[in-house]
């Protein structure tokens, strides 16, 4: 999941020189249980171009009435190098975990040493985030679809060989992948990304208009990203895709093949209200809902 920080710019401190320098390791997003107080998880959080990304602690059921909340903490050093501490919960009968920063000889050990396995366990910092995991194509049955118009005619297992042929799909922003085939009989396609710039008047904006994509390829049959935008804004889009007659010159065919389209799902996340702790000790942008 990801919430925009907008102008909180959390991993960053100034040092003697007043000059700005990133710190990916004084935050951590913690999914603390609104019902069972006991029960706080840190999870993987990482922050790209002040977006805060994390994994959830669970499964969380959809609908009103969910007691889901996370809290985002940050301002103290190496916040991320964490353990679980294991005690005996006498109220539901079971053993829970409960979790505590290492100290910070344990800290400066691993960061100076080369046991990057030992490294990797005890910071809560992902090395990498994948920011295509929803992926959709016509077998998709969710609230996101790429439907092939008359399909079974004029595409057959995703491939057409016509004319004026569509595809239109949803998903949402800001970044998008269209993932189809490039090759020497391949021809070419237009397409346009819209959205609603009003919800309740359902006005149609037009965000990238009618757009040539050529997918020849001379060194053979291939898979390949067709399409790869990163510049869209946190909302739901509609893609339309028309197959053209025009091709490269070099193509002896005019196959389009489309496969899927990839994103990151939005769930409209918000921070909430800030709260700063009295001693200045830590931070929290409380209640992300």
């Amino acid at each position: 999941m990801f919430v925009d920080l907008q102008d909180n710019e959390i991993n960053y401190l100034y040092d003697a020189d007043l000059s700005k320098v990133e710190q990916d390791h004084s935050y951590v997003m913690v999914y603390e249980d609104l019902i069972d107080s006991s029960n706080a998880t840190p999870v993987s959080t990482i922050v790209l171009n002040n977006i805060v990304y994390f994994k959830s602690a669970k499964e969380h059921a959809i609908g009103p009435g969910n007691s889901v909340n996370y809290n985002l903490y940050y301002g103290r050093d190496y916040i991320k190098y964490i353990k679980p501490t294991s005690y005996y919960n006498y109220d539901i009968d079971e053993t829970v975990y409960s979790y505590i920063q290492y100290d910070q000889s344990t800290i400066s050990y691993y960061l100076t040493g080369n046991n990057s396995q030992d490294n990797a366990i005890l910071s809560a910092t992902p090395s990498d985030v994948n920011l295509y995991q929803d992926v959709v194509n016509k077998n998709s049955s969710e609230n996101y679809t790429l439907t092939f118009f008359n399909d079974g005619v004029d595409w057959v297992d995703n491939k057409s060989t016509k004319a004026e042929t569509k595809v239109i799909g949803n998903f949402n922003g800001p970044i998008f992948k269209l993932i189809g085939n490039i090759g020497p009989d391949y021809g070419m396609f237009k397409y346009r990304i819209s959205t609603k710039s009003n919800s309740n008047q359902q006005i149609e904006q037009v965000v990238v208009d009618w757009t040539d994509v050529d997918c020849y390829f001379s060194s053979g049959l291939l898979e390949s990203e067709l399409l790869d935008i990163s510049n869209l804004g946190y909302e739901e889009y509609i893609i339309e895709i028309e197959t053209l007659y025009d091709k490269n010159v070099l193509s002896y065919g005019n196959n389009i093949l489309i496969k899927e389209i990839q994103f990151l799902k939005n769930y409209n996340i918000s921070l909430g209200e800030e709260l700063i702790n009295p001693d200045l000790s830590f931070i929290s942008i409380g209640g992300v809902k």
